[in-house]
């Protein structure tokens, strides 16, 4: 792997951290063209600029950064530039690369990412789509350039799972997110004992449809597991199988290891207010549920969640009354 390659594996490998991107801007002062010392002040300045409150007011900083973006982005895209509409930088990187899975898997496609990516570099990779060809998203090389997989609609079964958990690309993957679900307790075990993804810290397990098969007993395997060493956020947005019991999932002392959780679309917030199980968490978020201001206030006062601090309640309670001021304050 030549230098440029290993300092991007390097960001990918610890992506909330500066000093690995700011030594590919070192790397690319030093060895680069025009555009690539351009590239290494705008991640230098975008480092410094995330490092600011959300609120604040544009900056000389912020004008130089959007200059430099406009200026030199295609330079920097290179073979990329028509592939990907999203052209949003995060800390230096592409934020995201968008495309559907047929897309993803055309060879031409693939051909591009395995030039581009490694020069670029794009934090998430969100794919959107069902495929039967699993596999081959598994087994993509373009995989190994992204910190994080998000798979929208990908309606993946134990077979797919299984492809998922056997891929030979993910070690670098600190977050993988599959939405709409059509696994059993079969694919999650497969995935549970899976060893392609050593640094994973966030798995979301979604599926859209009560009449999925799998339970809250497969999302305990994932969780238990000795192979994600690193797991600490658990994303169960979306409304769970009907097999998925809550109060005895919120019983479950593996819940302990969890630092940030999203809870269930529709869940039962009162058993989760009450949960002493959750005794690391940090930050929750609760959307689309009934919520009532005794849940609020249980939740507040229950001594397992002593280290929480960062409380969402978004979208709840669509047809009761609102949460009163008070209580959101």
């Amino acid at each position: 792997m030549d230098d440029r390659r290993a300092l991007m594996a390097a960001i990918l490998a610890d992506p909330g951290e500066d000093t690995p991107r700011l030594a590919l801007a070192d790397w690319l002062d030093e060895h680069g063209d025009a555009h690539d010392r351009a590239r290494a002040e705008f991640i230098r300045l975008q480092c410094e600029l995330a490092r600011l409150p959300e609120d604040a007011k544009k900056t000389p900083a912020h004008k130089r950064a959007e200059a430099l973006h406009k200026k030199h982005l295609l330079a920097w895209l290179g073979s990329l530039a028509p592939l990907n509409s999203m052209q949003e930088f995060t800390r230096g990187l592409l934020a995201h690369w968008y495309c559907t899975t047929q897309e993803f898997l055309k060879k031409d496609h693939q051909r591009a990412l395995a030039e581009g990516l490694p020069l670029v570099g794009a934090h998430t990779l969100l794919l959107s789509g069902p495929t039967a060809r699993a596999g081959a998203v598994a087994g993509s090389a373009a995989l190994e350039w992204f910190a994080e997989l998000c798979w929208l609609g990908g309606k993946l079964d134990d077979d797919g799972l299984g492809e998922l958990a056997r891929s030979p690309c993910g070690a670098r993957l600190s977050r993988v997110l599959l939405s709409d679900l059509r696994c059993t307790n079969a694919g999650l075990t497969a995935l549970a004992k899976s060893a392609a993804f050593p640094t994973l810290r966030t798995i979301g397990l979604r599926t859209d449809s009560p009449r999925v098969a799998y339970t809250h007993r497969g999302v305990l395997r994932v969780l238990e597991s000795d192979r994600f060493p690193k797991l600490e956020s658990l994303d169960l947005l979306d409304r769970p199988p009907a097999g998925f019991n809550q109060r005895l999932f919120y019983n479950e002392p593996a819940l302990s290891r969890v630092r940030v959780y999203w809870a269930p679309n529709g869940g039962d917030t009162a058993a989760l207010c009450r949960c002493r199980r959750l005794t690391n968490l940090e930050a929750l978020r609760i959307s689309g549920s009934t919520v009532t201001e005794d849940d609020v206030r249980e939740l507040l006062d229950n001594p397992a969640f002593a280290k929480l601090k960062v409380l969402e309640l978004w979208g709840n309670n669509p047809t009761g009354p609102q949460l009163s001021e008070a209580v959101m304050d």
